[in-house]
């Protein structure tokens, strides 16, 4: 797979015509790397980008017409902030289309969060990792997040979630 990025991808803040098809993304990103195997209600929260653009940077990766990415950027103390706090932004609610993977979306995604990040005023950006999402951990340290392990947490027993941090 080719790691560069296409040169026609754009990311940008989500426009509501966008909203069904990247919620919708990100459930089938989620669900193809094995994050969201089981029904908890979970992807109804992860559809429900309208919810979210009211209070959050929702962010798009768009090709041509296609919206090919997202993920959104949330202050602490916002609804969709879980773990961020004091002036902390939080990035969340990522996903790739599955035949998009390894063409780069992802770190123009991760540059763009952390971009809006720091025009929302926040010095540092958190978020959270599946524990067996090697591939994701991965990209994140190639971005110079690093582990914060006291901060890890479990959202259900079973569900264990590895917290990563970057000074902006």
């Amino acid at each position: 797979m080719n790691s560069s990025p296409s040169p026609r991808i754009v990311v940008r803040e989500v426009e509501p015509e966008e909203y069904e098809a990247a919620g919708e993304l990100v459930v089938q990103s989620y669900i193809t790397a094995g994050i969201l195997s089981d029904d908890r209600g979970y992807d109804r929260i992860l559809r429900d980008v309208s919810g979210r653009a009211n209070s959050a940077a929702v962010l798009v990766a768009v090709d041509g017409v296609d919206v090919v990415g997202t993920g959104t950027v949330a202050l602490a103390g916002s609804e969709h902030a879980e773990i961020a706090h004091g002036s902390e932004a939080e990035f969340r609610y990522f996903g790739v289309r599955p035949d998009m993977w390894g063409h780069g979306i992802g770190h123009q995604l991760v540059e763009e969060a952390e971009n809006i990040a720091g025009r929302l005023g926040a010095t540092d950006i958190v978020m959270s990792v599946i524990a067996h999402n090697s591939p994701a951990l991965a990209m994140y340290e190639q971005h110079g997040f690093r582990r914060i392990p006291e901060r890890d947490w479990y959202p259900a027993p079973d569900i264990a979630l590895l917290v990563l941090h970057k000074q902006l």
